[in-house]
C-alpha cells in the first residue's frame, strides 16, 4: 500500500458432445450400405436406406458438434482469470477505475480501530464519518463516535477541529489532495486508513511490485455480494471488499499494521456512495466555532532536517572541547 466457483473446462464440453453416437442406441450403418435386414420373429422384413438421409443425419450431427465446442470455446475465452492474484488485481483495478473516474463524490464509514492500551488489554474505537471529495483539491469529513471533530482540505490548508477538546489546528499543504494526503502521513505522521481509496489512482496507492496474494471468494456485505480481496505486504495485511455489480464501490476494508508493536488493525465499512454530487466551494471551507482555542500540530523532522540538526550538535560539542 502507499503507505472459485468451479467452472466447466473446454476439454470436458468436448468429451460430452465426443461420446460414441451409439449413446442413444441409434446404430447408423456406413454410407456405403444400401439396405439393412431387420428380423421380427420368423419373418424378415428388408428395408432399404438411403445415403442421402444418412448423409444428412451425420452432417446435422455434425454441425451440433461444432456448435457445441464453438459455445464452449466462447464461455472459456469470456471467464475472469482464474489464477487469484491476478483476478484480485483485475477487480483492484476495477474499483479503483471507477473512483478515478469519479470527479467528486461522497461516503460514509463505521470504522473500528484497535491500537495497542496502557497496559495488557487493546484500546478499540468505534467511529462514524461523512465524507466529500471534490479531485484535485477538496476534502472534508465529520467524525462522530470515539473521534468526533471535523477536517477541512481546500487545496492550500488542512483545518482540524476537535469537538471534544474545543480546539483547532491548521497548516498549509500542498495544492492536490495527493500531495496532502503524502505530507500528512509524512510530516506530521497522520495516516488515515482509508487514505489510499482518495488518491487519484486507488490502485497505484494500493499495489506494489512485492504485493502478494489476490482473489479469495464471493461474500456477501449488507446484503450486497462482494468480492473478497486478500493482499500481504511487508507493512500491513489488507483485505478489500468491491461489490461484484456496477458500480465498482468499496464494501469494506480491513487493515492489520506488522510493524507496529501490539494489536494494531482497523476495520472500516462503506455505505451511503454517491458518484452524481458537485459539492460546493463552501463545503471545504472551514467553519471554526467561537471560543475554540488554537494549538499547533508536531511536525516529524524530515531526513534533511535530522541531518542537519546532527550536524549543529557534533558543531556544538566540538566547539566544547
Amino acid at each position: 500500500m502507499r503507505r472459485v466457483q468451479a467452472q466447466q473446462r473446454p476439454d470436458q464440453a468436448r468429451r460430452q458432445v465426443e461420446e460414441d453416437p451409439r449413446r442413444d442406441g441409434i446404430v447408423e450403418p456406413s454410407i456405403g450400405d444400401t439396405s439393412a435386414k431387420l428380423e421380427l420373429g420368423t419373418v424378415r422384413v428388408r428395408v432399404t436406406v438411403s445415403k442421402m438421409s444418412i448423409e444428412t443425419k451425420r452432417l446435422s450431427r455434425l454441425a451440433t458438434l461444432g456448435g457445441v465446442m464453438a459455445a464452449a470455446f466462447v464461455t472459456s475465452c469470456g471467464t475472469p482469470p482464474v489464477d487469484p492474484r491476478e483476478r484480485g488485481r483485475a477487480e483492484l483495478r476495477r474499483m479503483s477505475d471507477t473512483l478515478t473516474n469519479a470527479a467528486s463524490f461522497t461516503f460514509s464509514t463505521t470504522e473500528e480501530h484497535v491500537r495497542p492500551g496502557p497496559g495488557s488489554e487493546p484500546v478499540v474505537r468505534d467511529v462514524s464519518r461523512q465524507i466529500a471529495i471534490r479531485r484535485p483539491d477538496g476534502v472534508w469529513f465529520s467524525a462522530t463516535g470515539d473521534r468526533d471533530g471535523q477536517v477541512w482540505y481546500n487545496g492550500s490548508t488542512v483545518t482540524l477541529v476537535s469537538r471534544r477538546e474545543e480546539v483547532w489546528a491548521r497548516v498549509e499543504l500542498p495544492e492536490t489532495i495527493d500531495e496532502a494526503l503524502d505530507e500528512m502521513s509524512i510530516r506530521y505522521a497522520m495516516p488515515m486508513p482509508m487514505a489510499d481509496l482518495l488518491y487519484s489512482s486507488p490502485y497505484e496507492a494500493f499495489w506494489t511490485d512485492d504485493t502478494t496474494g489476490g482473489w479469495v471468494g464471493s461474500e456477501e456485505i449488507d446484503g450486497r455480494g462482494c468480492h473478497h480481496l486478500a493482499f500481504q505486504h511487508d507493512a500491513v495485511d489488507w483485505e478489500l471488499w468491491v461489490a461484484e455489480d456496477e458500480p465498482a464501490l468499496p464494501c469494506r476494508l480491513s487493515i492489520v499494521y506488522k510493524q507496529e508493536p501490539g494489536e494494531t488493525r482497523s476495520a472500516i465499512t462503506f455505505s451511503d456512495w454517491n458518484l452524481g454530487v458537485d459539492p460546493q466551494d463552501s463545503r471545504f471551507e472551514a467553519e471554526i466555532p467561537d471560543g475554540y482555542e488554537r494549538i499547533g500540530l508536531v511536525e516529524r523532522l524530515t531526513p534533511e532536517e535530522l541531518a542537519e540538526l546532527e550536524e549543529v550538535a557534533v558543531g556544538d560539542h566540538t566547539d566544547q572541547d
